[in-house]
């Protein structure tokens, strides 16, 4: 069997499926063991850089990866709410993901885009299912009302070993 792959991608700015199919046809053909994607620069229409359609069609991949892929990381990303939802929920309940890291997820660009209290509520109902996760990077994600949720699911991770919030 083949080692696993880690899959790196920057200057993501994904506006269909059809820009993710690659990514979706590595994640479907290979044993991945991390996916790293890092957004483009904010453009003129301060667009998402993963659209809805487009985080749909990887969180099908992704979903496909959930007994392999213990990385995940999106950094300098602008994604909906319900995309970020679509994204993670992909992998909820992952027995191997160990690592996610969403620094500066959102806060480069608009108030309205900071993490807060939504996404703070999805965040913290999703670590409670990754039971292994060692690493919760959030640099940079103005996590502010989501905090506290945040904290409280941090509580109950026995292998958590690095936590950043900064």
């Amino acid at each position: 069997e083949a080692a696993p792959v880690q899959i790196v991608r920057r200057d993501v700015q994904w506006y269909s499926a059809a820009d993710v199919d690659e990514v979706v046809g590595q994640l479907r053909a290979q044993t991945v063991s991390a996916v790293d994607l890092t957004g483009a620069p904010v453009d003129a229409q301060d667009s998402d850089t993963i659209s809805m359609e487009a985080a749909t069609t990887l969180a099908t991949g992704l979903a496909g990866c959930r007994s392999t892929l213990g990385t995940l990381s999106l950094t300098d990303m602008k994604i909906s709410t319900d995309g970020l939802r679509t994204v993670l929920h992909s992998l909820a309940g992952s027995p191997v993901l160990r690592r996610v890291h969403l620094s500066n997820l959102c806060s480069r660009w608009t108030v309205q885009n900071t993490l807060g209290s939504e996404r703070g509520e999805l965040l913290a109902e999703l670590m409670r299912g990754w039971a292994r996760l060692e690493s919760i990077i959030l640099q940079d994600c103005t996590l502010a009302d989501g905090c506290m949720q945040v904290v409280d699911a941090l509580r109950g991770l026995g292998a958590l070993r690095e936590v950043d919030l900064t």
